[in-house]
């Protein structure tokens, strides 16, 4: 059996140099690759002569991680394991990609990890039960944050998933850096927890900005457990939501005063 390759550029680029068609089962990487040059020393090359060993290495790698399954299984699995780029909708030459780049772009990481691993990520961060109850983190108050925890598409259920929060930043202090997750978080779907939660406070001189948190997430019934490390960033303002008006985050305590003097008093704030 042959895995027919062509090659792609950096950002996932089709340069239409290199050979496309219906007979391709995949792209990988053939632009600026760097190798060794005659004489000494490393340059950069182009051609799929680099696209076809990068590939062929990717299968003895899966192989080598599934010694037991079949040769058809591992190409299989190799070609469905890719992921998809916006050039394979797109032309060359007015001719166009589509159907003539394979599945998508080689990725080792899913071939040997989908469907045994999870892959999680952080696509929200909520402010719950702060002491004035407007859902924004002030200086002095301590804060209930929630997390929404996404599984990608075509990995493997989470299990058993537990979030610790960590900082170098000694504006806030953790009173609760652990939350676990009840159920498990499905492929393709995301998740955050009813009850459980971080408990968070921030000192009442601390400075106003970002504060620099790594979650680590980890998954899993038996070893080797799933983990991973994700940057979040944690939002210490003296903005008032709701007040004086309902629905604006007002970034400023509101003044009342009669400024232009026509014996009426307004109301000034920073939106």
């Amino acid at each position: 059996m042959i895995i027919s390759v062509t090659a792609t550029g950096g950002g996932d680029n089709f340069g239409c140099w290199a050979t496309a068609g219906t007979t391709v089962d995949l792209c990988a990487p053939g632009e600026n690759i760097t190798t060794t040059s005659l004489g000494g020393g490393y340059g950069a090359a182009w051609g799929t002569s680099f696209s076809s060993p990068i590939t062929a290495g990717a299968v003895a790698l899966v192989w080598s991680k599934f010694p037991i399954e079949s040769q058809e299984w591992v190409m299989d699995r190799i070609i469905t394991t890719t992921d998809e780029f916006s050039d394979m909708e797109g032309s060359c030459n007015a001719g166009s990609l589509v159907g003539m780049l394979g599945s998508g772009r080689l990725n080792i990481n899913k071939a040997l990890s989908a469907g045994i691993f999870p892959s999680l990520s952080i696509i929200g961060v909520n402010y719950q039960n702060d002491d004035d109850g407007d859902g924004v983190f002030n200086p002095g108050e301590q804060v209930k944050i929630k997390i929404i925890v996404e599984n990608g598409e075509g990995w493997a259920d989470a299990e058993n998933v537990v979030a610790t929060i960590s900082t170098n930043d000694d504006r806030i202090a953790f009173i609760d850096n652990v939350i676990e997750f009840d159920n498990p978080i499905p492929a393709g779907g995301s998740s955050f927890t009813l009850i459980d939660h971080f408990l968070v406070y921030a000192f009442p001189d601390a400075q106003l900005g970002d504060i620099p948190c790594t979650v680590h997430l980890v998954a899993g019934t038996e070893s080797p457990f799933y983990e991973t490390d994700i940057e979040i960033d944690l939002s210490l303002s003296l903005n008032q939501f709701g007040y004086p008006v309902t629905g604006m985050n007002i970034k400023s305590s509101p003044m009342i005063a009669d400024l232009d003097g026509n014996s009426y008093s307004e109301i000034y704030f920073r939106q």
